[in-house]
Protein backbone atom coordinates (compact mmCIF):
# COMPACT_ATOMS: atom_id res chain seq x y z
CA UNK A 1 0.00 0.00 0.00
CA UNK A 2 2.66 2.54 0.04
CA UNK A 3 2.44 5.38 -2.03
CA UNK A 4 -1.45 4.78 -2.24
CA UNK A 5 -4.25 6.86 0.04
CA UNK A 6 -7.48 6.47 0.67
CA UNK A 7 -9.40 7.47 -2.03
CA UNK A 8 -10.31 11.86 -1.87
CA UNK A 9 -12.48 12.00 -5.05
CA UNK A 10 -15.43 14.49 -4.11
CA UNK A 11 -18.70 13.04 -2.86
CA UNK A 12 -16.93 9.72 -1.18
CA UNK A 13 -14.44 11.06 0.63
CA UNK A 14 -17.57 13.86 1.91
CA UNK A 15 -19.58 10.65 2.63
CA UNK A 16 -16.71 9.02 4.15
CA UNK A 17 -16.06 12.10 6.05
CA UNK A 18 -19.33 13.47 6.77
CA UNK A 19 -21.04 14.33 5.35
CA UNK A 20 -21.41 13.49 4.37
CA UNK A 21 -23.00 13.55 5.84
CA UNK A 22 -25.25 10.85 4.71
CA UNK A 23 -26.78 8.36 4.41
CA UNK A 24 -29.98 6.17 4.19
CA UNK A 25 -30.42 6.04 8.07
CA UNK A 26 -34.29 6.92 8.96
CA UNK A 27 -35.31 5.02 6.20
CA UNK A 28 -33.55 1.87 7.84
CA UNK A 29 -34.33 2.54 11.40
CA UNK A 30 -30.74 3.75 12.22
CA UNK A 31 -31.78 7.41 13.50
CA UNK A 32 -32.01 6.53 17.10
CA UNK A 33 -30.92 9.45 19.09
CA UNK A 34 -30.40 12.40 16.32
CA UNK A 35 -34.02 13.51 16.69
CA UNK A 36 -32.24 16.65 18.11
CA UNK A 37 -31.77 18.11 21.88
CA UNK A 38 -34.41 21.47 21.91
CA UNK A 39 -33.36 22.05 25.10
CA UNK A 40 -30.12 23.67 24.35
CA UNK A 41 -29.30 27.43 22.96
CA UNK A 42 -29.58 27.97 19.37
CA UNK A 43 -27.33 30.08 17.58
CA UNK A 44 -29.24 33.23 15.34
CA UNK A 45 -29.65 32.58 12.05
CA UNK A 46 -26.59 34.90 11.19
CA UNK A 47 -24.09 33.50 13.46
CA UNK A 48 -25.03 30.16 11.31
CA UNK A 49 -24.89 32.21 7.99
CA UNK A 50 -21.92 34.01 9.55
CA UNK A 51 -19.99 30.52 10.25
CA UNK A 52 -21.51 28.58 7.01
CA UNK A 53 -19.81 31.41 4.77
CA UNK A 54 -16.24 30.34 6.63
CA UNK A 55 -16.63 26.58 4.91
CA UNK A 56 -14.74 25.68 2.00
CA UNK A 57 -16.93 26.40 -1.52
CA UNK A 58 -17.84 22.95 -2.13
CA UNK A 59 -18.95 22.23 1.54
CA UNK A 60 -20.73 25.00 1.94
CA UNK A 61 -22.98 24.51 -1.75
CA UNK A 62 -23.49 20.61 -0.52
CA UNK A 63 -24.48 21.88 3.20
CA UNK A 64 -26.82 24.58 1.15
CA UNK A 65 -28.02 21.73 -1.17
CA UNK A 66 -28.65 19.31 1.66
CA UNK A 67 -30.46 22.01 4.01
CA UNK A 68 -33.63 21.55 2.05
CA UNK A 69 -35.72 23.65 4.88
CA UNK A 70 -33.32 26.23 4.64
CA UNK A 71 -32.45 26.31 8.54
CA UNK A 72 -29.13 26.09 8.43
CA UNK A 73 -28.66 22.50 10.00
CA UNK A 74 -28.80 19.31 8.21
CA UNK A 75 -31.46 16.82 10.45
CA UNK A 76 -32.35 13.46 10.06
CA UNK A 77 -34.12 13.61 7.26
CA UNK A 78 -31.73 15.89 5.12
CA UNK A 79 -28.96 13.94 6.14
CA UNK A 80 -31.11 10.36 4.70
CA UNK A 81 -31.43 12.06 1.63
CA UNK A 82 -28.10 13.59 1.30
CA UNK A 83 -26.53 9.58 2.20
CA UNK A 84 -28.84 8.29 -0.55
CA UNK A 85 -27.55 10.49 -3.17
CA UNK A 86 -24.45 10.10 -1.76
CA UNK A 87 -24.79 6.29 -2.52
CA UNK A 88 -25.87 6.57 -5.49
CA UNK A 89 -23.68 8.51 -6.91
CA UNK A 90 -20.69 6.56 -5.53
CA UNK A 91 -22.11 3.49 -7.05
CA UNK A 92 -20.82 4.08 -10.60
CA UNK A 93 -22.51 0.55 -11.75
CA UNK A 94 -25.60 0.96 -10.09
CA UNK A 95 -25.46 -2.32 -9.07
CA UNK A 96 -26.67 -1.51 -5.34
CA UNK A 97 -23.14 -1.70 -3.92
CA UNK A 98 -19.93 0.12 -3.39
CA UNK A 99 -17.34 -2.04 -4.72
CA UNK A 100 -13.28 -1.60 -5.51
CA UNK A 101 -14.22 -1.33 -8.99
CA UNK A 102 -16.60 1.71 -8.46
CA UNK A 103 -14.04 3.05 -5.91
CA UNK A 104 -11.29 3.12 -8.92
CA UNK A 105 -13.81 4.66 -11.40
CA UNK A 106 -14.28 7.65 -9.33
CA UNK A 107 -10.99 8.32 -8.73
CA UNK A 108 -8.70 9.88 -11.16
CA UNK A 109 -5.56 8.67 -9.16
CA UNK A 110 -4.57 5.46 -7.98
CA UNK A 111 -5.61 4.65 -4.47
CA UNK A 112 -5.67 2.43 -1.30
CA UNK A 113 -8.83 1.06 -2.51
CA UNK A 114 -9.18 -1.08 0.80
CA UNK A 115 -8.42 1.85 2.71
CA UNK A 116 -11.07 3.92 1.34
CA UNK A 117 -13.59 0.80 0.93
CA UNK A 118 -12.85 -0.59 5.08
CA UNK A 119 -14.76 2.22 7.20
CA UNK A 120 -18.04 1.47 4.99
CA UNK A 121 -17.38 -2.36 4.87
CA UNK A 122 -18.92 -3.67 8.07
CA UNK A 123 -19.19 -6.90 7.15
CA UNK A 124 -15.88 -7.24 5.21
CA UNK A 125 -16.73 -8.74 2.36
CA UNK A 126 -15.19 -6.22 -0.14
CA UNK A 127 -18.87 -5.23 -0.98
CA UNK A 128 -21.00 -2.02 0.71
CA UNK A 129 -24.86 -1.91 0.53
CA UNK A 130 -26.78 1.00 1.49
CA UNK A 131 -27.68 -0.43 4.60
CA UNK A 132 -23.65 -0.37 5.76
CA UNK A 133 -22.87 2.72 4.15
CA UNK A 134 -25.65 4.56 6.02
CA UNK A 135 -24.55 3.05 9.61
CA UNK A 136 -20.81 4.06 8.98
CA UNK A 137 -22.15 7.26 8.89
CA UNK A 138 -24.78 7.37 11.11
CA UNK A 139 -22.66 5.36 14.35
CA UNK A 140 -19.06 6.99 13.19
CA UNK A 141 -19.47 10.21 11.75
CA UNK A 142 -22.50 11.59 12.80
CA UNK A 143 -21.77 11.21 16.49
CA UNK A 144 -17.99 12.38 15.94
CA UNK A 145 -19.52 15.52 14.27
CA UNK A 146 -22.05 16.00 16.23
CA UNK A 147 -20.24 17.70 19.18
CA UNK A 148 -22.92 19.76 20.87
CA UNK A 149 -25.15 16.73 21.00
CA UNK A 150 -28.25 18.30 19.65
CA UNK A 151 -28.80 15.57 16.72
CA UNK A 152 -28.41 18.24 13.99
CA UNK A 153 -24.82 19.07 12.05
CA UNK A 154 -24.47 22.71 11.73
CA UNK A 155 -22.27 24.95 9.80
CA UNK A 156 -19.81 25.39 12.99
CA UNK A 157 -19.53 21.28 13.40
CA UNK A 158 -19.09 20.56 9.68
CA UNK A 159 -16.14 23.61 9.94
CA UNK A 160 -14.20 22.16 12.45
CA UNK A 161 -13.88 18.69 11.05
CA UNK A 162 -12.84 20.51 7.51
CA UNK A 163 -11.39 23.51 8.61
CA UNK A 164 -8.36 22.67 6.66
CA UNK A 165 -9.90 22.09 3.58
CA UNK A 166 -10.13 25.13 1.08
CA UNK A 167 -11.26 23.63 -2.32
CA UNK A 168 -12.73 20.53 -3.12
CA UNK A 169 -10.67 17.00 -2.69
CA UNK A 170 -9.70 16.60 -5.94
Amino acid sequence: MDGLRPVSSGRLRRASAVMWLALAVGALGMTAGCGGDDSRPKESKAELEAELATLPTFLEKDFRAGDTNNDLRIQDSELEAMVEEDFKVSDRDKDGVISADDIRQGSSKQVDVEGSLAPFDLDKNGRVPLREYAQHVEVDLMKEMDSNKDGHLDPAEVSRVYGAQDEEPK
